[in-house]
């Protein structure tokens, strides 16, 4: 009997420490998923001052921005995080090190790039501010002098406007080229009647090189230039990033499987010295109980009443007892009968819901391989084609691979998405629809089919919800992708309108198109996990599912009205949810 104690008590103390190992890498994984948030934060922000202070005068006039502001705060929290997690001493796995290492180092990169971006593009200013404002301010003094021609001066602003326009360096060349040309003949009149005017285009020329300069450093786009670096690193520290989060979830689930494992061979000796006790016991309890019915059994056959023997008025006390102690164990063997039963129950409910999930996953399993795999087999194909083809068919076989890669690294987002969805937790902040919706459409905006679409928002300007950042936007993605995937290419003009109101205690948001619509027969399906409304389409067949399970996550609901040819209205219901913002915390912490 020690001996069992003993081994009990060893597997307590182990299970106490792997217990204490898993909280160790949950709460490491925390911080990962916490700088994953605080990261999605700064790609936002970023994103934001790009498309919105590069063109706010008040940015340039006080350099204060809400944008740059954020960034840096979460920047720092970011490299004070990687730092706490590359120091842990809890981290063993040299692959977590090295990734961990590896982040912090892309991290360091990304924000060199965009703060040599930031000082270059407040350098380069906007209106009467900074290079562009030197340049706009000479013009018009040269244009009040008066003393050079006013056609050469318009045709240098021409192609300083189309410059700004379109960052095409000919324009610029051609702007410095006449106001070369415009000294040239200014000095040939006369070196010291002009000397203002010369001087003034000489200042122009001046800021107008350091703006090329400054915009060709920069980039026009995310495929040149420093902003080409900036999403480069963005992208390698989004791959550190999943590949940390991996390693955890990798050694949360060993650390589970040996917990697991104790918990089995626990139960198994308590089982084990159950059954002993058990024995023990009834051998002892049995002995006079056979005694008594064996005299019960010898007076009951002398009365021939065996079978439906009844204890008599004046039966022995102890037969008394041991009849309401046996009618008593009767009632709680029915009793724990029942609990059984119900317990019985739920098991059989609780397998079923596993059965349903196992099948959901093996078809999940079965159409991500064969969405995952057929690209690269379309991909190795063409490869082959290009290998024995004529240099005028190239291009066109890398226009196919290029589509195939792209619908590969869709299939992997949304496999991501799906992933995330299920395992992060909800995390609810204060979200200003207006802008959130707009940040989301601007990321798809460079579709080749979105500039043919109308995109407008019909709420009030104050309109916010409490909700999950990452969920809701993988809804409106998911959403606003659709509808410009799907407009109706008949109509004239196609339009994406978000709507956002209070209805009672919900917010609603609704997504509104004029595109293709949905037939009737796949309205009441196209949420079903792999399913395709269209031979058609392109997509994985989980778009919307992800969708679904997203707005479940964070108890909402949705629903969809759709006609051939007219559109889709898709209504998302959100409850109420109450929370204490970051903001709010800190007021009541100082209180």
């Amino acid at each position: 009997m020690s001996s069992f104690c003993l081994i009990i008590m060893a597997q307590l103390v182990v299970s106490y420490f792997v217990i204490d190992r898993i909280n160790e890498v949950n709460t490491l994984k925390g911080k990962i998923d916490e700088i994953n948030s605080m990261w999605y934060e700064i790609r936002n922000n970023s994103l934001n001052y790009f498309n919105q202070e590069t063109r706010n005068t008040d940015y340039f006039e006080t350099g204060r921005s809400e944008y740059l502001w954020k960034v840096k705060r979460l920047d720092q929290q970011v490299k004070n995080e990687l730092a706490v997690l590359m120091n842990d001493e809890h981290i063993k796995n040299m692959d977590i090190r090295k990734y961990a290492e590896s982040a912090r180092m892309t991290f360091y990169k990304y924000q060199t790039y965009f703060h040599d971006i930031e000082v270059r593009q407040f350098a380069k200013g906007y209106l009467d501010f900074g290079l562009e404002g030197q340049m706009r301010s000479g013009i018009k003094q040269l244009e009040e002098l008066g003393s050079v021609p006013a056609e050469q001066l318009l045709t240098i602003k021409r192609n300083e406007k189309n410059f700004l326009l379109r960052g095409d360096n000919k324009y610029a060349e051609d702007a410095i080229s006449l106001s070369n040309e415009l000294i040239n003949s200014l000095k040939a009149n006369s070196s010291n009647r002009f000397a203002v005017e010369i001087q003034l285009l000489n200042n122009y020329i001046s800021a107008f090189n350091s703006y090329v300069e400054h915009t060709t450093a920069i980039g026009n786009n995310n495929k040149s230039g420093l902003r080409n670096a900036l999403n480069r690193e963005a992208i390698l520290l989004d791959r550190d990033l999943l590949k940390l989060n991996v390693k955890f979830n990798k050694q949360y689930q060993q650390q589970m499987k040996i917990l697991v494992g104790i918990i089995i061979l626990t139960a198994v000796i308590i089982v084990l010295l159950t059954l002993l006790l058990s024995y023990l016991v009834s051998n002892n309890l049995s002995r006079p109980i056979v005694k008594l019915a064996e005299k019960l059994k010898a007076s009951s056959s002398q009365s021939g009443e065996l079978e439906n023997y009844q204890l008599p008025k004046n039966a022995p006390h102890e037969a008394v007892l041991l009849d309401r102690a046996f009618n008593s164990m009767l009632l709680q063997i029915n009793n724990q009968v029942d609990e059984i039963n119900g317990i019985n129950a739920e098991l059989k409910t609780q397998n079923e819901e596993l059965t349903q999930l196992n099948q959901e996953l093996d078809r999940f399993i079965y159409h991500t391989s064969h969405d995952l795999r057929s690209p690269l087999t379309s991909v190795s194909g063409l490869i082959e084609i290009i290998e024995s083809s004529k240099e005028e068919d190239v291009q066109e076989y890398l226009n196919h691979m290029k589509f195939c890669i792209e619908q590969l690294d869709h299939t992997i987002v949304e496999i991501i998405h799906f992933y995330k969805n299920r395992s992060s937790e909800v995390k609810f902040s204060r979200i200003e629809l207006g802008p959130f919706a707009t940040v989301i459409y601007d990321q798809n905006k460079f579709h080749p089919l979105a500039k043919e679409i109308e995109f407008s928002i019909e709420m009030e300007d104050s309109f916010s919800v409490n909700s999950d950042s990452y969920r809701l936007n993988i809804i409106l993605s998911n959403l606003i992708a659709n509808s410009i995937k799907y407009r109706d290419a008949k109509k004239e003009h196609s339009r994406i309108v978000i709507k956002g109101y209070e209805q009672g205690s919900n917010w609603v948001i609704e997504v509104e198109d004029n595109g293709i619509g949905i037939a009737k027969k796949h309205v009441d399906r196209i949420f079903e996990m792999f399913y395709r409304a269209s031979d058609h389409s392109t997509g994985s067949g989980i778009g919307l599912y992800i969708v679904t399970e997203s707005i479940k996550k964070i108890g909402g609901e949705i629903s969809v009205s759709s006609s051939e040819g007219v559109g889709s209205v898709f209504r998302i219901i959100l409850p109420m949810v109450k929370v204490k913002l970051e903001e709010e915390l800190l007021e009541s912490k100082l209180v």
